[in-house]
C-alpha cells in the first residue's frame, strides 16, 4: 500500500510539473513575476512532493533513490531564489538563469550516483536514472553556456527542463521494479 502511495506522488508530481512547464511554455503569464514566482514555487512544491514520496515509499529508507536529496536540494534552490528576490539585488531573469543550471547539474549528479547504486544492487532498470541523469546533465551544461552568451529565453529553459522532471518522475514508478529470474522461481 505504501508503494502505491508513493507512486501516486511521484505521478502527481509529474503531471503538475507538466502543468507548471505548458504555462510557461505557452507563456500564458505575461508579466516575469508571476512567471518568477511559478517556478519558485514549483521548484519548492517539487521538493516537497519528492520527500513525501520517498517516505511513502515501502523500502525506500533501505535503498538508494533521488527523490529525497531531489526533494531536500529543491526546497534550498527554491527557497534561495524566493530570498534572493527579497534581498532586491537580482532581477528576476538573473536569478532563474542562475538556478536553471544549478537544479539541473544537482538532478543530473543524484541520478546518476542513484543508477550506479541501484546497478550494485541488481536492479535490471539502473539504466533508465542513467540516461536522466546523463540528458540533464547535457541540459544543465547547455544552458550554462547559454547564460553565458545571454541568448537563452529563460522561461522556456524552466519549461523544458519541468517537462524533463516529469518524465523523470513518471519513471520513478518502475525503476525499482525487480524482474523475476526464471531460474530463481523453479527453485
Amino acid at each position: 500500500m505504501k508503494s502505491e502511495k508513493g507512486n501516486l506522488i511521484c505521478l502527481c508530481t509529474a503531471a503538475m510539473h507538466i502543468a507548471a512547464a505548458a504555462v510557461l511554455i505557452l507563456k500564458l503569464f505575461e508579466t516575469a513575476k508571476y512567471n518568477f514566482y511559478l517556478i519558485s514555487c514549483m521548484v519548492v512544491l517539487g521538493g516537497l512532493l519528492s520527500v513525501a514520496a520517498f517516505l511513502s515509499k515501502s523500502r525506500s529508507r533501505f535503498r538508494p533513490g533521488w527523490l529525497l536529496p531531489q526533494g531536500l536540494s529543491g526546497i534550498l534552490v527554491g527557497a534561495m531564489m524566493l530570498s534572493a528576490l527579497f534581498i532586491g539585488k537580482y532581477d528576476f531573469k538573473f536569478i532563474l538563469l542562475f538556478s536553471l543550471p544549478c537544479i539541473a547539474i544537482i538532478t543530473s549528479i543524484l541520478h546518476m550516483s542513484a543508477s550506479f547504486q541501484i546497478k550494485c544492487l541488481g536492479f535490471p532498470r539502473w539504466w533508465i536514472l542513467l540516461l536522466f541523469g546523463m540528458a540533464d546533465l547535457i541540459f544543465g551544461v547547455s544552458v550554462y553556456f547559454y547564460f553565458l552568451s545571454g541568448n537563452f529565453n529563460v522561461y522556456t529553459g524552466f519549461g523544458m527542463f519541468f517537462m524533463l522532471l516529469a518524465l523523470q518522475y513518471m519513471a520513478e514508478t518502475v525503476t525499482y521494479k525487480i524482474s523475476i529470474n526464471r531460474e530463481d522461481s523453479e527453485i
